[in-house]
């Protein structure tokens, strides 16, 4: 069973990252999506540096944004609340799974969400056009890296504006639905294209969503503590259920108490400052749609939604509302260090100390187990893989002799596959980005019980597979009906059988062998 989420890819540079991020050698068109500057930014990296250190400078930065950003919005704080609002946005488990799963840009989003609020902090206290401006602009910056921010951004308005009653002042109501109308303004031509354009990931995937894709992306319980605990200590990523990376977790039995730890603080932290407390429901409003899809009557009320309104499929997976989570106990536990601080400050003898104790409290459930074990892991995880020398000269052959309209269907026809140089680990399949010309390769998730979605001709070949169609040429009799003469086997898992059947069935083998990076080709009829 193969399974995946949606990664985003880089186009040039001939490295592929262990986290499904994919270098590829040559230009690719950059959408007109939300992501787009985000996009462009990528593949200039790449072309200016290779994208050996693109991908390095990447990760690092990302996890610097993960870190920094609740820094800025605690600015104003003590260094060493500063130095635990760091640590918590950075070394937690949410940001951990994104990381390893290749979700770079979504760990970016959520950074974005704790600048967001600072900037909405600084339009409440001084309300005015440049600071509408930057509200608006740090908004369309979220949502470039990930537009599965943009409701959770809207939930933080809602709750914040009622929070702090922003109606009462007209001068703020007023420069807040101005900076709003700024943001809409900003979205608008990749909400277009999402609706209207044509793109693999764009409404029409989104409305073919099934109830299995609901069951499939639930948010995961824990054997031991159930759904809620789990999500409390921001885990319950799909992939944890299936063991497709380390869990902090493991063999640390007493995680619960650490999450203990840090959410009393944010508890404290919201009793404390009135001024953000909002940010506590806010958490719990994630919180909840994070747990909705795990619920069996949650569920079916959530796919019979969807069947109606096919839009609420976007969210399919729930968990990453748990970036509304983050930030309220990033935020809120710095802010009770801060706060006891302040209050110890009229009580020097006794209170001196005890604010950085807190402070070296929380931290220290942060660090143990889920921060330690972050750190050991995403190294070895994100590193770089070159491809191999067989897969840059297939390339070669392929440039010089396939013309380059000419369809090429890779096979094996997974779009996650374990590949021969990736040292076991399941990637996205990155044959479309490598390799030159028009390459087809399947695009269904092979999720189980949900059926192969049929948007071209050439998603048959999907069904015709799991009919076991290596067996009885009906694999190779599908291709060619399609009027497909060239077939790429990759050298993955099935390979060697997909060669040697379509050479049983009349394909000719003309570069590479069984086992390795394989170019076939059926003759003229």
């Amino acid at each position: 069973m193969l399974t995946a989420v949606c990664l985003r890819s880089f186009t040039r540079g001939g490295y592929l990252l262990q986290v499904d991020i994919v270098f590829g050698p040559r230009p690719g068109p950059v959408t007109p999506g939300l992501g787009a500057p985000v996009s462009a930014l990528q593949s200039l990296a790449v072309d200016l540096l290779g994208g050996d250190v693109a991908g390095r400078i990447y990760a690092a930065g990302v996890l610097f944004l993960a870190g920094f950003a609740p820094m800025v919005l605690l600015r104003h704080a003590r260094w060493y609340a500063q130095c635990v609002a760091g640590i918590l946005g950075a070394l937690n488990p949410w940001v951990y799974a994104r990381m390893v799963e290749g979700q770079w840009t979504l760990v970016a989003g959520a950074a974005g969400l704790f600048l967001w609020v600072a900037a909405w902090e600084a339009l409440q206290a001084r309300p005015g056009p440049r600071r509408a401006a930057l509200l608006a602009v740090v908004g369309g910056g979220t949502a470039a890296f990930s537009p599965h921010m943009v409701a959770p951004i809207v939930v933080l308005a809602i709750i914040g504006g009622a929070w702090s009653r922003i109606w009462r002042e007209r001068n703020r109501i007023t420069w807040t639905a101005w900076s709003f109308a700024m943001l809409g303004l900003l979205l608008a031509p990749g909400a277009l294209w999402f609706f209207f354009g044509e793109q693999e990931r764009a409404y029409e995937s989104v409305k073919q969503f099934t109830a299995a894709d609901f069951t499939f992306f639930r948010s995961t319980s824990s054997d031991d503590y159930g759904l809620f605990v789990n999500l409390l200590g921001l885990y319950g990523y799909w992939g944890e259920r299936l063991g497709r990376f380390p869990l902090a977790s493991d063999g640390a039995a007493w995680w619960p108490l650490t999450t203990a730890i840090v959410v009393g603080a944010a508890v404290v932290g919201a009793v404390l400052d009135r001024a953000r407390a909002w940010l506590l429901p806010c958490g719990l409003v994630g919180l909840a749609v994070s747990a909705s899809t795990a619920l069996p009557s949650v569920r079916e009320a959530v796919v019979w939604l969807a069947e109606r309104v096919p839009f609420v499929g976007v969210y399919r997976e729930p968990q990453k509302w748990s970036a509304l989570w983050l930030l309220a106990v990033a935020t809120l536990a710095a802010g009770a260090v801060d706060q006891l601080a302040q209050r110890s400050d009229t009580r020097r003898r006794l209170g001196a100390a005890f604010a950085p104790a807190v402070a070296y409290l929380v931290a220290l459930a942060a660090l143990f187990p889920a921060g330690v074990a972050q750190i050991r892991a995403i190294p070895p995880i994100v590193k770089p893989l070159e491809y191999p020398r067989d897969w840059s000269d297939t390339r070669a052959y392929l440039a010089a002799t396939v013309a380059p309209r000419e369809p090429v269907v890779v096979l094996p026809w997974h779009l996650y596959q374990s590949l021969s140089f990736t040292e076991g680990r399941l990637v996205a399949n990155p044959a479309r980005v490598f390799f030159p010309g028009r390459v087809i390769v399947p695009r269904n998730l092979e999720i189980p019980g949900r059926p192969t979605e049929i948007t071209t001709p050439f998603d048959r070949i999907g069904l015709v597979v799991a009919g076991a169609g290596h067996r009885r040429c009906a694999l190779a009799t599908e291709v060619r009906n399609l009027g497909v003469r060239w077939m790429l086997v990759l050298d993955a898992a099935e390979g060697r059988q997909a060669v040697r059947a379509l050479v049983r069935c009349g394909a000719s083998l003309v570069r590479g062998r069984p086992g390795r990076t394989a170019v076939l080709r059926f003759r003229k009829s």
